[in-house]
This record gives C-alpha cells, sequence and structure tokens, in this order.
C-alpha cells in the first residue's frame, strides 16, 4: 500500500512540475499571456522557481522508505516502478514517437481578428 500511495503522488507532483519547468526555462519570453486573465506578473518566475524545488524536493520524500532497518519487506519500490516507466517512455519516444509526435498547432490568439476561431460560441464578428 505504501508504495501505490508513493506512486500516486509522485505522479501527481510530475504531472504539475513538467510545465511548470517548462514554461519557466524553455517558454519563459516565448509564452502568450492573455491580457484577460491571471498573471503573477514580476512573481511568476521566483513563484515557478519555489513550486519546481517544492515539486522535486517532496518526491525524493516519497521515494524513502518509511521504516528502518529497510529490509525487502519494508522498501518502498516506487523508484522502481518510476524508473521502470521513464526507462520504457524514453526506449517509446527513441524507437517510434519521435518520427511521428509533432506536439500541438500553436495559434497566437493576438494575429486572429475573428475569435469565432479561437471560441465558436462567440460567433463571427
Amino acid at each position: 500500500g505504501e508504495a501505490i500511495c508513493s506512486l500516486a503522488t509522485i505522479g501527481f507532483q510530475i504531472s504539475y512540475g513538467i510545465p511548470i519547468f517548462l514554461r519557466l526555462y524553455y517558454a519563459r519570453y516565448t509564452f502568450y499571456q492573455n491580457d484577460e486573465g491571471f498573471h503573477l506578473g514580476a512573481l511568476s518566475v521566483p513563484f515557478a522557481v519555489i513550486s519546481c524545488i517544492w515539486l522535486f524536493g517532496t518526491s525524493i520524500l516519497f521515494f524513502l522508505p518509511t521504516l528502518y532497518p529497510i529490509d525487502k519487506e519494508n522498501f518502498n519500490y516506487s523508484i522502481v516502478c518510476v524508473s521502470f516507466i521513464i526507462f520504457i517512455g524514453i526506449i517509446y519516444w527513441y524507437v517510434s514517437a519521435r518520427f511521428w509526435f509533432k506536439g500541438p498547432n500553436r495559434v497566437d490568439p493576438r494575429t486572429i481578428n475573428d475569435r469565432s476561431r479561437l471560441d465558436p460560441s462567440l460567433g463571427a464578428t
């Protein structure tokens, strides 16, 4: 039961951390910011750094065993499971997915005059 709870939590943390990390390091200056939505302004970078550090650190804690001394009965096998999943994912990327996966089509809403193309419920303007 311990490994299942750890795996679920680590999975959530990885799924939260990946977009924050990618937004911070790869799309910091090219990411479209909606003028109508919520934005942290100058605090977005410090909060992203703190979030990445927190998610990484707490994920490491979930890999650790909860009892001492460590034996095969109380070892936390979540590190084995996560390593296996990452290993299979990397192999799949290099063998197949990198040849056909292109990612989502990005549309810059600032270049579109007809907002109905973004949201059909708006109707033609």
